[in-house]
């Protein structure tokens, strides 16, 4: 319950911001953490390379599907890539310190950088990101 009146008021504050967003729904297959940026370029995450170790990943193309270029590569689960508004950064979620978290990089893949150790599908609004979290979780008695 608390986990929706949280998300019910990211989205009023987000609204109230000028920004739309859709409202966070399940993890999804790779295919629908698609989003693209200013310039044309879709960031994406894929676990195209399982087979040689590679946990999800996450990539950039062109809208075309030219020029991909794979922008994390760890064991970890890398997912929900968010595009910054002017286009030279990109948020995601990754599990890579063990549980959920919020982390940003350069949109060349760089300087990646953890801003939360709990949190789910980040979305920019202006030059700050919202993103989704849970509270108490299932079962909790708080």
């Amino acid at each position: 319950m608390k986990t929706s009146h949280i998300i019910g008021a990211l989205l009023v504050l987000a609204s109230a911001a000028g920004c739309e967003r859709e409202a966070p729904t399940a993890p999804r297959m790779a295919a629908n953490t698609a989003t693209g940026n200013v310039d044309g370029r879709i960031a994406f995450s894929s676990d195209r390379n399982y087979a040689d170790g590679g946990g999800r990943e996450i990539y950039s193309m062109n809208v075309d599907g030219t020029d991909v270029v794979r922008l994390t590569n760890n064991p970890a689960v890398d997912w929900f890539p968010a595009w910054s508004p002017d286009g030279t950064q990109i948020a995601f979620e990754s599990d890579r310190a063990g549980r959920p978290g919020i982390y940003r990089m350069n949109a060349d893949g760089t300087d990646v950088v953890q801003l939360t150790d709990d949190g789910r599908k980040p979305a920019w609004c202006g030059d700050q990101i919202a993103f989704t979290r849970s509270v108490g979780g299932l079962g909790s008695r708080r």
